[in-house]
């Protein structure tokens, strides 16, 4: 059955604040208005609300899973190792991470 005018306008206009609260925080990382630009809104013939986050960069999707890690939570394929300090293999702790992203 398909969804009425007034009801898919309320659930674009509530996709449009979610895209852009995203592309706040994203920006608020650093990533490059580029990446930003990536997110859309996206509403359902059913009414349901998304944000298409789109392709993005390796360095980027690297920093949102930092973002959205606990502190000390591995990410990514170095298991045992803290996404904020990778190891060198002379046992020091690098400031860099593998992107070259502090």
């Amino acid at each position: 059955m398909p969804m009425e005018l007034e009801q898919w306008r309320a659930c674009w206009a509530r996709a449009e604040a979610a895209a852009e609260e995203l592309r706040a925080a994203f920006a608020a990382l650093g990533m490059a208005p580029a990446v930003c630009r990536t997110l859309r809104p996206i509403v359902t013939h059913q009414g349901r609300v998304y944000v298409g986050i789109g392709q993005l960069p390796e360095d980027a999707a690297r920093m949102v899973a930092r973002a959205l890690s606990p502190e000390g939570a591995t990410v990514g394929g170095d298991a045992g190792q803290s996404a904020r300090t990778r190891r060198d293999p002379a046992g020091g702790a690098s400031p860099r991470t593998e992107s070259g992203i502090p």
